[in-house]
């Protein structure tokens, strides 16, 4: 398979039920409602530049933006004046929905442990501007291993990063790990503060209990 682009009539003024298993070489259009049951899998060898593997167009023109590089499997445009939500339910007790990044190092033939510093899923916002949906800017939250990983040892911090006003560069302001939560810059409190052990300012250790509060 190429790519399979998703807009707003599966086979053209054609019904019924295909039984069978459709193999297409090309690209395969669907303008209208189709319902898959069973496994669908598409499969695409390429990689094309700035080009979804899975697009859902939300208009009849099949007009969309291209992605910003390689490696997008699905681009979803929404309608114009309209939000872009991807809805997900979940019905039943001791169960969830479920948002999973999966990484490994080596290929998916031969998948290896990831290692220190690989970044095993990353959420992020980017905007339009002058001319175009441009990198870096915006902002992200990230998932990232702080040891090589084996099956008794996967250390893990979360990572937090935005775009400071007047720059275009995006820099981690925020690092959660087992340990600790930095913060790479000040804290401003709009409220109170209550610590239950210590504050470490600098250099400087400050002790309260905790009914002290600072704020």
């Amino acid at each position: 398979f190429r790519r399979v682009l998703f807009r707003s009539n599966a086979l053209a003024n054609t019904t019924g039920t295909f039984g069978g298993t459709l193999t297409v070489a090309g690209d395969f259009n669907v303008n209208g409602t189709s319902d898959f049951f069973g496994n669908t899998v598409f499969q695409n060898a390429k990689s094309d530049a700035n080009i979804g593997m899975v697009q859902i167009i939300g208009n009849t023109t099949g007009t969309s933006i291209p992605a910003s590089g390689n490696g997008v499997m699905l681009h979803i445009t929404g309608s114009d004046g309209q939000k872009a939500e991807i809805l997900q339910d979940c019905y039943g007790t001791g169960v969830y929905n479920l948002f999973l990044g999966r990484a490994a190092r080596g290929t998916v033939a031969s998948p290896s442990a990831v290692q220190s510093g690989d970044v095993l899923v990353k959420f992020g916002g980017n905007g339009y501007s002058a001319t175009g949906f441009t990198l870096p800017g915006g902002a992200y939250e990230q998932y990232v291993a702080t040891e090589n990983w084996s099956d008794t040892n996967k250390g893990t911090q979360i990572q937090f990063g935005v775009t400071p006003t007047g720059t275009n560069t995006v820099i981690t302001v925020v690092t959660v790990d087992g340990a600790n939560t930095t913060f790479a810059n000040s804290i401003v409190v709009g409220g109170s503060v209550t610590s239950n052990s210590h504050i470490l300012q600098d250099s400087g250790l400050y002790q309260y209990t905790t009914s002290n509060k600072i704020g």
